[in-house]
């Protein structure tokens, strides 16, 4: 993690919750080009492509930097992708187990 977080380009990014626009938890990085990222991250990139059978042209990277840098339990939907295009993500930092909304008795 120390090497990735050396890298320039981590974004805290703000987004529509309810009636106002918050900070969301985390810091986050993305390469939609993989031939602009650095070695590590081409490297990573290629192991998840062998292991998974997909090819990777990206990656995205969410920083969770200490336990408050949460959110709680949810699916990330990219909806703006098309459905052919995949791209790894890696979730780094201070990890909180949050339980599934079905085992909490919800929908």
């Amino acid at each position: 993690m120390q090497q990735l977080s050396f890298l320039e380009g981590w974004e805290q990014r703000r987004r529509w919750m309810y009636d106002r626009k918050v900070d969301e938890p985390r810091l986050t990085h993305e390469y939609q080009d993989l031939t602009v990222a650095p070695p590590l991250l081409t490297e990573i990139a290629a192991v998840l492509s062998d292991y998974c059978n997909v090819p990777y042209d990206g990656i995205w990277m969410n920083w969770y930097r200490d336990n408050r840098d949460s959110t709680a339990w949810h699916a990330d939907r990219p909806a703006n992708l098309p459905a052919t295009r995949d791209r790894p993500g890696a979730q780094s930092g201070s990890y909180t187990s949050l339980p599934h909304p079905a085992e909490r008795g919800r929908p």
